[in-house]
């Protein structure tokens, strides 16, 4: 959490939000994730390079920075492969301010919402790897709201998978993580 609240410090003033950082769970996350307005990339690299971090990988929609062992993957757009599964302009539209720690410290996040429908579209279309966290997040943060951000983003199919495999979760056919082969 030092690092999150060092990072989102940095910065302050540009348009981003934590991305794949909030779960209806406790969890440990094993790098930072951060969706950047193209706008402010080049902005937000500095700023993170003014506190130690340098850049480790250049993609077209993604910066990995680093500083010894800690991570952050600044993102114009979810993506992988060069290959754009969200629209990160349309989920920044989509933010809200959070506490990180007890002491108040504020930071921009994508809301629940949004969230949801994020780490849904993660699971199925980049890592083919269905968490119990994900399992989660569905079933607590899929909501009339999300599923109309989902069907603006395109994302319906993630969201069909998440609801079956949730349900085969539930039925006790399957057991998280779920490794399966995208259709």
């Amino acid at each position: 959490m030092a690092e999150v609240i060092r990072v989102t410090k940095a910065l302050r003033g540009l348009d981003h939000a934590l991305y794949k950082f909030r779960k209806p769970v406790d969890h440990a996350s094993v790098d930072i994730d951060i969706l950047v307005r193209y706008e402010h990339l080049l902005k937000a690299v500095k700023a993170l390079v003014g506190i130690g971090f340098r850049v480790e990988v250049l993609e077209p929609y993604t910066v990995t920075m680093v500083r010894g062992e800690a991570i952050v993957g600044l993102y114009t757009h979810p993506s992988f492969a060069w290959i754009v599964y969200l629209d990160g302009e349309h989920l920044l539209e989509e933010v809200e301010t959070i506490e990180i720690d007890p002491v108040g410290v504020e930071a921009r996040a994508l809301t629940v919402e949004a969230e949801a429908v994020a780490t849904i579209a993660y699971a199925v279309y980049k890592e083919h790897v269905y968490l119990l966290s994900d399992y989660y997040v569905t079933r607590e943060w899929l909501n009339t709201k999300a599923l109309g951000l989902a069907r603006e983003l395109k994302a319906e199919e993630a969201v069909e998978t998440a609801l079956r495999l949730n349900e085969q979760i539930e039925k006790g056919l399957v057991e998280a993580p779920i490794k399966f082969t995208p259709v």
